[in-house]
């Protein structure tokens, strides 16, 4: 069952891509007018033994987590969001087109690498306080939906943000201490 919390008030939305990528400097995306909805989800299964019976558990054997992030932007960036969208698809040459079947994410390079197709997503929000930044995010599902109006421009955008380590065994220990986010303050942004 995944944990939701929001990033209330006006946030600032910035986005860093790979080495080699139109975003590969922090790029302002856009401004999200309301709520960001997180939702935190952690991955488990029950663990049984007979001594319990079939039905019952005795524990909980955990298996990691990941996030989904959901937003709805104004006064956004169409550039900065191409390349988001190009990047959402590994390996793609240019926006609209697919990449490589079977091509990583990560790519077994470090975050930030060329050949890595994450986005750093940094949420920052006065309202709420320090910032939430997933360091490995991609536009996930239908990664945007545009509704056309006469009032406004908005996108809504669903992130997906997964812990990620070169080394899936992380040397042993699993997914010990891997970061799926964190809430440092974004050196080097004017926010």
């Amino acid at each position: 069952m995944p944990r939701n919390f929001l990033i209330n008030g006006e946030s600032m939305v910035v986005v860093q891509g790979p080495s080699g990528s139109a975003i590969a400097a922090p790029c302002q995306l856009g401004l999200a007018p309301d709520a960001i909805r997180v939702s935190l989800n952690e991955h488990s299964k029950p663990l049984i033994v007979d001594a319990y019976g079939q039905n019952n558990t005795v524990d909980e054997q955990v298996f990691g987590g990941d996030a989904l992030i959901n937003m709805t932007l104004v006064h956004f960036s169409a550039i900065v969001l191409a390349e988001c969208v190009r990047l959402a698809w590994p390996s793609a040459p240019a926006e609209g087109t697919l990449g490589r079947a079977g091509t990583r994410r990560g790519n077994g390079v470090p975050i930030g690498a060329a050949g890595s197709s994450f986005i750093t997503l940094n949420i920052s929000s006065p309202v709420a306080g320090l910032p939430y930044n997933f360091l490995t995010a991609w536009l996930a599902e239908r990664p945007i939906t545009i509704p056309l109006g006469t009032e406004k421009s908005a996108v809504v955008l669903t992130w997906k943000a997964n812990a990620y380590s070169i080394d899936p065994w992380n040397g042993g220990t699993g997914s010990l201490g891997v970061p799926l986010y964190n809430r440092a303050t974004l050196v080097g942004v004017d926010l």
